[in-house]
């Protein structure tokens, strides 16, 4: 698993994107694909995530 921050979060359509600490580009996410609940989730929280096809993360939870 990678591990990253979160760069943006907006909790109304449930979008948001980590930067990876191995750079690279932003990588998104949607609700669908984190781990915990969206509510503990904010800019510059530390994560974990899977890398799924360019420019998206999955399995986003707290690291």
């Amino acid at each position: 698993m990678d591990q990253g921050k979160i760069h943006e979060w907006d909790a109304e359509p449930g979008e948001g994107s980590i930067k990876n600490d191995r750079g690279g580009p932003v990588l998104y996410f949607t609700v669908d694909d984190l781990m915990i609940d969206p509510d503990e989730i904010h800019p510059g929280d530390t994560v974990s995530f899977r890398i799924e096809g360019p420019g998206r993360a999955a399995m986003v939870n707290k690291a």
